[in-house]
């Protein structure tokens, strides 16, 4: 039978054993501070009449009354209607969830809160967008690279991950991709859940699911209370079109909330953010969202059957709002793309896709236009590489 009971949750000996199965994986010097957060508290900041505590003017920025928003109050630490929604949204508690300024200030947390400078060291699985490598290196901790496996479709190499870890203890936190940046792919979610329980206890594993409602795939974040070192990381930057925002949502163990709430920014969304994000986590922006996904992967159809009838063009499997084509002369279509008005992405700098570019999916007239240059200078080519 199962340790968790009918509420799905674990008897209090075993909550706490993984409590400290995370715990220890934290730095000690973090461990030893209090939040520095207002926190989470039962009253609402809207409850409140009066606030004399804070040192903020009580009169409102001019000009007065443009939209009604507080900005003179300083907005509440974690907005608890937001919390609710993205409960919701998520199907996840309120306590796994923290809200930060986008997906690269939540890696930006887990690599400070549980590598130590000089000392750990974190895993990242190439060819990858993001700020993994950045924040490492910032914090003075070291990179193992296990790319992933091109001819089997860029998945996951397991065996060789669990490998790197065992020739290094030191390794604190792996960060998947999944669907992946630039390539498009989820990765076997039976390797990321293999992952998590061969490492509990010895290290996060952390999944950037940025994309994942544009791959039909449940989200990991469900996972959780078997895998209590999973941390799943989402954002409302594609799906609910709030890039311009730059809010995002660590999904994970309550014990690993508590440990990022320490170090993380008190008050991470503005008031004009968390009243955008108010609005688009509705039930109408939610559906507004899920009818601009549909639209989205009906491009990608339609754009990948076009792309597959050209000329010297590959192009791989996608589960996100991108393709990733493999092409000749990546280089000059990308400048000819610009000619045109076009930004695409040129691989051409990030090894094992140095012949490739990625391509947002955008409106029908946007696709038009990019197809277009594209047919020209498959018209031209004599086939990748």
């Amino acid at each position: 039978m199962s340790e968790l009971g009918v509420t799905g949750e674990a008897p209090p000996a075993r909550r706490q054993d993984v409590m400290e199965e995370i715990t220890r994986l934290a730095r000690p010097e973090i461990l030893e501070m209090a939040s520095s957060a207002p926190g989470r508290t039962a009253q609402r900041e809207g409850d409140v009449l009066t606030r004399l505590d804070a040192n903020e003017n009580p009169y409102p920025p001019f000009p007065a009354g443009v939209d009604a928003l507080p900005h003179n109050r300083y907005p509440e630490a974690q907005p608890a209607h937001l919390l609710d929604r993205f409960a919701d949204c998520f199907g996840t508690p309120r306590d796994r969830m923290l809200i930060t300024r986008g997906v690269d200030e939540a890696t930006d947390l887990l690599v400070r809160a549980f590598c130590a400078a000089r000392q750990d060291a974190i895993l990242i699985c190439p060819p990858v967008f993001g700020r993994h490598a950045v924040s490492a290196r910032l914090q003075s901790v070291a990179i193992h690279e296990v790319p992933l496996r091109k001819e089997a479709g860029f998945e996951l190499d397991p065996d060789r991950i669990l490998a790197v870890h065992r020739s290094d203890p030191g390794l604190k936190v792996l960060f998947l991709c999944t669907p992946n940046d630039p390539t498009g792919n989820l990765v076997r979610r039976a390797d990321v859940l293999e992952l998590a329980s061969r490492l509990l206890g010895k290290a996060l594993v952390v999944a950037d699911q940025t994309y994942v409602e544009y791959s039909g795939d449940a989200p990991l974040s469900r996972e959780i209370d078997a895998h209590p070192n999973l941390v799943v990381l989402r954002t409302l930057s594609k799906e609910y079109s709030l890039a311009g925002e730059q809010v995002g949502i660590v999904i994970a163990h309550p014990a690993v909330v508590g440990i990022l709430e320490r170090i993380a920014i008190p008050r991470p969304l503005t008031q004009s953010t968390i009243a955008t994000v108010a609005a688009a986590v509705s039930p109408a922006g939610i559906e507004y969202a899920r009818a601009n996904i549909g639209r989205v992967l009906g491009e990608r159809r339609r754009v990948e059957d076009a792309l597959s009838t050209l000329p010297g063009i590959r192009v791989h499997p996608s589960d996100a709002n991108f393709l990733l084509v493999d092409v000749d002369r990546p280089e000059e279509l990308t400048h000819r793309m610009r000619q045109a008005g076009i930004r695409i992405l040129d691989c051409g700098a990030v090894p094992g896709i140095e012949d490739s570019v990625r391509i947002s999916i955008g409106t029908y007239r946007q696709n038009q236009a990019m197809l277009a240059v594209l047919r020209a200078h498959a018209a031209t080519s004599g086939g990748p590489g």
